[in-house]
């Protein structure tokens, strides 16, 4: 089974990097994809998305909550 998990972040790096660690260190028995969006511009959690080999859609502004979800549904 092959799981996409969807993260939704803005310009909060440090939680971001703890979800990231917490889920690569807890999720060990299914196949996973993670698949972030980064919203408002913020090209620190962007680019460290794009080191760290993380599927990642920069929003060009800031998104309600519901659109950034639909955004990471449709390119999922």
């Amino acid at each position: 089974m092959e799981v996409t998990i969807i993260i939704l972040t803005y310009k909060r790096l440090d939680h971001f990097k703890r979800f990231i660690d917490s889920v690569k260190k807890y999720t060990n028995d299914i196949s996973y994809d993670l698949l972030a969006v980064v919203d408002g511009g913020d090209m620190d959690t962007y680019d460290w998305c794009i080191e760290n080999n993380i599927k990642c859609i920069l929003a060009s502004y800031n998104r309600e909550f519901v659109a950034q979800a639909n955004l990471a549904v449709y390119a999922s």
